[in-house]
């Protein structure tokens, strides 16, 4: 997996693209982490490129969104690949994310 950020004020929008598993969560906690040290407060993830997430991904996630949460910040995913709504509806995590269809639309949300 792949993870770029680009920081506007105090909200990173962060693309993730190939697979998110287990392999690829501790690389996302660290970046996670630089991201708040550095002064972010919320996170948009742009997931539309993410064709698979397990166990250890979602984990990931929901702890990215209990750490920004932490500081007052907040967490929203940007066009989730359909297999990842598959599996957040399935684990019955889709009430746990804010999802937008656009990446304007989820910074607005965080207003």
């Amino acid at each position: 997996m792949r993870i770029r950020h680009e920081d506007h004020d105090r909200t990173s929008i962060i693309t993730l693209t190939g697979e998110f598993t287990a392999d690829q969560s501790d690389q996302f906690r660290r970046m996670v982490m630089e991201r708040t040290q550095s002064g972010v407060r919320d996170l948009v993830f742009v997931l539309e490129e993410v064709p698979l997430v397990d166990s250890a991904a979602l984990d990931a996630l929901l702890w990215a969104q209990e750490h920004v949460a932490e500081a007052l910040g907040q967490v929203r995913l940007v066009r989730p690949d359909e297999n990842v709504v598959t599996i957040l509806r399935l684990t019955r995590l889709t009430q746990q994310f804010d999802c937008h269809d656009d990446v304007t639309d989820a910074v607005r949300s965080l207003r």
